[in-house]
């Protein structure tokens, strides 16, 4: 039975540590958390109009309140808030008909999510409705 000399022993034990360092990151890239979707806001073009539709999701380990905002001809439209258990998703919709549209003119809508009582939204768009 041959002795491994020192170098061998060194670059083995490199080696290893490098096939623990790549399956430890694997493993927390493939079961780590999910990023926040409260970002996740669309417009969506149907035939006669709009749908605004805001999708949320609780990922911390506490129940959190969220209030989504839409301002539409420079006035609030709609506002509602939703309590959400941890895990939880919702789904925030609001129609907007084209026949409300201003003739031949593009509408600013706004809409801002908000966290907590914090009053500095999360995310927040500007869509222009024409």
């Amino acid at each position: 039975m041959s002795v491994l000399k020192p170098r061998q022993v060194y670059v083995l034990s490199l080696a290893v540590l490098g096939c623990v360092v790549a399956a430890v990151f694997l493993l927390v890239r493939q079961n780590g958390p999910e990023l926040p979707r409260e970002r996740q806001v669309q417009l969506i073009k149907t035939g006669s109009g709009w749908v605004l539709q805001v999708d949320l999701v609780n990922h911390g380990g506490t129940g959190e309140f969220y209030r989504v905002v839409t301002a539409y001809r420079g006035a609030v439209r709609d506002s509602q808030g939703i309590n959400l258990e941890p895990g939880r998703k919702f789904r925030y919709t609001h129609y907007f008909p084209a026949s409300k549209l201003a003739p031949g003119g593009k509408e600013k809508l706004y809409v801002a999510v908000y966290k907590g009582s914090n009053p500095a939204p999360v995310a927040q768009n500007d869509f222009f409705l024409e």
